[in-house]
């Protein structure tokens, strides 16, 4: 479903979206269609962060089927987690960075 309105996306907006953006999307779409279904009048944002042309090997094996949904479990993320190197926290949430993201925002709601 997530490379399905990615690829979507890409046809309408002319942008092939990054798989991480796609789950943004695809989240879009989904709450476009219950807005449409129940008459609900709402603008819909989501951050758009990259492009997807570096992903072209994630969309061919969507399009071949040998793309599967993993999730790891609880204990894999703790493993994971434990090889990630200390590092400094440079930016807090009060330090404004967030607040100076320039990233795209587009809304979807007129386009389904």
């Amino acid at each position: 479903e997530v490379f399905e309105a990615a690829e979507y996306f890409a046809r309408v907006e002319g942008i092939l979206p990054a798989p991480e953006s796609s789950h943004a999307i695809r989240a879009a779409i989904d709450e476009a269609v219950k807005c449409r279904e129940t008459g609900e009048e709402k603008t819909i944002v989501f951050g758009l962060t990259g492009t997807g042309y570096f992903d072209m090997i994630a969309y061919e094996k969507f399009h071949e089927g040998k793309m599967s949904d993993y999730i790891p479990t609880d204990e894999e993320l703790a493993v994971y987690r434990g090889k990630l190197p200390e590092i400094e926290e440079k930016f807090s949430p009060h330090s404004g960075f967030h607040h100076r993201f320039m990233g795209i925002a587009v809304t979807i709601c007129h386009i389904l």
